[in-house]
């Protein structure tokens, strides 16, 4: 508000070092106050960042395992890529297994829910956890000339292992 006879503060002149100086700051603040604004008024709903992909657990902490299998799955889960069976990777060293492994052995099955199928060692035996069991303890007795070596695998770990694989239809393996 001006009054008569109250001294009115002059613009710096354009000249003035000063003058320059203070506007370029008061420009820098009105800028700054501005995308300020504008960055609050265009913020993303909440809500995970789609930028952001983050891996899925490929297991649920303890499986489920199939009614009419014994044997602990989540045992055969961790026998599965145990390298005393086989070195470099356990079974999954040559058999592919949904989130565990991508085998690499040319003509080893993918055993992604081969306990759906009704045959096993190129559907030359009927599948069932028994002779999977059996397949698993010593394949050359179970088919003569068996591609797959015996592993020297116990009683309880075939089991084990077989109750993994059975239970991939109650889990979310690799789906």
């Amino acid at each position: 508000m001006h009054r008569p006879g109250m001294r009115v503060p002059s613009s710096p002149a354009p000249d003035d070092a000063q003058g320059t100086a203070t506007r370029r700051i008061r420009r820098g603040l009105v800028g700054l106050a501005a995308a300020a604004v504008l960055m609050t008024a265009c913020q993303p709903s909440p809500g995970p960042n789609p930028a952001i992909k983050l891996a899925a657990n490929p297991f649920p902490a303890h499986l489920v395992p199939n009614p009419n299998v014994p044997g602990d799955p989540d045992r055969g889960r961790e026998l599965f890529s145990d390298t005393k069976f086989y070195p470099g990777g356990g079974c999954g060293f040559c058999h592919t297994f949904p989130s565990i492994s991508n085998g690499t052995f040319p003509g080893a099955p993918n055993l992604n829910n081969v306990s759906l199928r009704p045959t096993l060692a190129g559907e030359t035996i009927q599948n069932s956890p028994a002779t999977m069991k059996a397949w698993i303890m010593d394949p050359p007795n179970v088919k003569p000339n068996a591609r797959m070596p015996k592993l020297n695998v116990s009683d309880q770990e075939a089991q084990d292992l077989v109750a993994f694989i059975f239970s991939q239809p109650y889990n979310a393996i690799g789906h």
